[in-house]
């Protein structure tokens, strides 16, 4: 079966061009070095596509010459083939132009080809053959960074008592039990204070908390990042130490070992729930 793989973007700079798609809630995978092309990639993952990013490393590089004549744009589009070799051979005998006859690795693992544009209507056309074990890695990175977004979202929001930013992170359907005291591994003594997510009552509360209250630090780690094999649910334990004080000089302390709940809805993630905080 074929497929569209991705969408290849030539960049000046990846950093400069990763903030839109990460404003619209996408991550980048790590970024790679291909030598081979003399440019440096990141894939941001679209659906079952993704968008590949693409900035030179150097001024001979066939990214950097692009954008001399053409500026940043789309460069290309690649299409996922399953036997590479046979799809070249045969193009080869109809007659088809390649860009080069031998197929080349790149970002991931990936062998490829790319089909000239004077034979695929003025499009420079690559052809991928993803290799099952390195795509499923890539993949597995790429959402984990996604749950890293989220967990470090929340940490942002109570750094900076952003409370709307703070409602971006919670599914409609959340709820939130609390351990009495970090002591508390029996869920018999756990209560439910704020009941099932709505949004105005749970910002009024938070609001208050930031509204009466300094944040003297907010110190948090994450420490496992567990994705199902769907890849629509995954969980992050997060060690907390985060501290509150009133204007009478009263802590409030939240200090000890959570887990975070995560369902994928759509193209984002949406915390379902929270266990802890709990000393381990």
């Amino acid at each position: 079966m074929i497929s569209i793989d991705h969408l290849g973007i030539a960049v000046k700079s990846l950093a400069a061009a990763k903030s839109i798609y990460e404003k619209l809630g996408l991550a980048a995978s790590a970024e790679e070095v291909v030598e081979g092309e003399q440019v440096r990639v990141a894939m941001m993952p679209v659906g079952e596509s993704r968008l590949e990013l693409l900035e030179a490393t150097s001024e001979n590089s066939p990214i950097a010459k692009f954008i001399a004549k053409r500026g940043e744009g789309l460069h290309h589009v690649c299409l996922r083939v399953p036997d590479l070799g046979a799809v070249v051979e045969r193009l080869k005998n109809d007659g088809v132009r390649l860009v080069s006859n031998e197929i080349k690795a790149g970002a991931g693992g990936h062998r490829y080809v790319f089909v000239h544009p004077s034979s695929a209507g003025g499009v420079l056309l690559e052809l991928v053959e993803a290799d099952a074990v390195s795509l499923q890695k890539q993949v597995a990175a790429s959402v984990k960074k996604e749950i890293e977004e989220i967990v470090n979202r929340e940490t942002r929001a109570w750094d900076n008592k952003d409370v709307e930013l703070l409602m971006t992170i919670l599914h409609p359907d959340m709820v939130w039990p609390f351990p009495r005291t970090p002591q508390s591994h029996d869920p018999m003594d756990w209560v439910m204070v704020l009941g099932r997510y709505n949004r105005e009552r749970w910002k009024k509360a938070w609001q208050e908390l930031f509204d009466t209250h300094k944040l003297m630090h907010n110190r948090r780690e994450i420490k496992k990042i567990e994705i199902s094999e769907q890849e629509d649910g995954a969980f992050a334990v997060v060690d907390v130490d985060t501290l509150w004080r009133d204007a009478n000089g009263k802590d409030f302390h939240w200090k000890g070992r959570a887990c975070k709940i995560y369902a994928k809805v759509g193209h984002d993630w949406k915390m379902t729930m929270q266990t802890g905080l709990l000393e381990y």
